[in-house]
C-alpha cells in the first residue's frame, strides 16, 4: 500500500493549465507550510489533466493553504482548492460521477 507516500493532510487542486507541473505546484502553494508530496496528474501522453494533489504535513497549514488559494489565478484560471476526499468518501457512486462530468 502507498499511504505512507501521503502523510499528512492531502489538497485536491483543480483547473490546472497543461504547463503546471509537480514543481510549479509546490512552488505556488510552499509559503502555507510544510509541503510533504505534490503530484499534477496526467494521461499516458504525459498530458495534464487539469488537476492533482498537494499534501501537507498539518492540518493548519492545510485550511490556510485551501482559504487563501481557492479562486486564486494560476497562469490564466481560478484554481479550485479543497481537502482531498479518498474514493470511499464520496456521497456519490464513481460511475454517476463519472455519467454527469461526460455530460456536463
Amino acid at each position: 500500500m502507498r499511504s505512507w507516500l501521503f502523510q499528512g493532510v492531502n489538497l485536491y487542486v483543480k483547473n490546472l493549465e497543461d504547463e503546471v507541473d509537480d514543481e510549479r505546484l509546490r512552488k505556488e502553494f510552499t509559503k502555507y507550510g510544510n509541503i510533504t508530496s505534490t503530484k499534477v496528474i496526467r494521461n499516458g501522453d504525459g498530458k495534464s489533466k487539469g488537476f492533482g494533489f498537494v499534501c501537507f504535513s498539518s492540518p493548519k497549514e492545510a485550511t490556510k493553504a485551501v482559504t487563501e488559494m481557492n479562486g486564486r489565478i494560476i497562469v490564466s484560471k481560478p484554481l479550485y482548492v479543497a481537502l482531498a476526499q479518498s474514493r470511499g468518501e464520496t456521497t456519490t457512486p464513481r460511475t454517476t460521477q463519472n455519467k454527469t462530468l461526460l455530460i456536463n
